[in-house]
C-alpha cells in the first residue's frame, strides 16, 4: 500500500484511486538540480545571451536542502497558473485541489530530482489528470536573481508554492507547452 493510505484501486503504475474517489500519484518530480533554461522574457532584469536564453544554475544544495523539501510539504495544489498572492487563508478554499506530501531526494537515475506524492481531491483536477489535459506540476517560490555572466543568472530561493508546465521533469521537452497544476 503506498504511504499510509487507503486505495480502492491502483489505476496506473503511480495512480491510485483513494476509498473516497481522491486521486493518489506516487514519484511525481516537482523539481530538478541542474541547468534550467529560461526565454528572456521570463527573468525581466537578466540580460539574456545572443540566442535569448538564460541559463540558470539549480544547485543540489539548494534543491535537497532540508528547508527546501520541508518548505514543500503538505502545500496545497491549485488548478492552473501561480496565483501571484500564492495560497493564503482567505484563498485557499477557493483554489486549492490537493495536496503535496512524502517530499524527498529521487534515487538512482532520478538523483537530481526532487519527488513528491501528490493527493488530488477535486473533481476537475482529477479529470485533468485523467484524460492527460494535466501532466506535469512547476513548483512555485520566490527567489531573488542576479546576473552571473552574458545569458547566465543565479538565484537564491525563498520557497512558496507548486504549479503544472514544469521544468522540475528533466526528461520534459522544453518546446511543449501544457496546462498547469499549480502547488501552493
Amino acid at each position: 500500500m503506498p504511504n499510509s493510505f487507503l486505495y480502492d484501486a491502483q489505476i496506473g503504475p503511480n495512480r491510485y484511486k483513494t476509498d473516497e474517489g481522491f486521486l493518489l500519484c506516487l514519484n511525481v518530480p516537482i523539481a530538478r538540480a541542474g541547468e534550467q533554461e529560461y526565454h528572456g522574457s521570463e527573468l525581466p532584469g537578466i540580460d539574456a545571451g545572443p540566442t535569448g536564453v538564460i541559463v540558470m544554475m539549480r544547485e543540489e544544495s539548494e534543491v535537497f536542502a532540508p528547508a527546501t523539501m520541508a518548505s514543500f510539504e503538505g502545500k496545497p495544489l491549485v488548478l492552473g497558473a501561480h496565483p501571484p498572492e500564492g495560497v493564503t487563508p482567505e484563498n485557499a478554499k477557493i483554489l486549492t485541489v490537493g495536496s503535496m506530501q512524502n517530499i524527498r531526494r529521487g534515487q538512482g537515475a532520478e538523483s537530481d530530482l526532487l519527488i513528491a506524492d501528490l493527493l488530488v481531491t477535486s473533481a476537475d483536477a482529477i479529470d485533468a489528470v485523467m484524460t492527460g489535459r494535466m501532466r506535469e506540476v512547476s513548483c512555485g517560490y520566490m527567489c531573488d536573481v542576479e546576473q552571473a555572466g552574458p545569458g547566465r543568472a543565479a538565484r537564491h530561493l525563498h520557497h512558496r508554492d507548486a504549479a503544472g508546465a514544469g521544468r522540475g521533469n528533466a526528461r520534459r521537452d522544453p518546446d511543449r507547452k501544457s496546462t498547469r497544476l499549480n502547488s501552493s
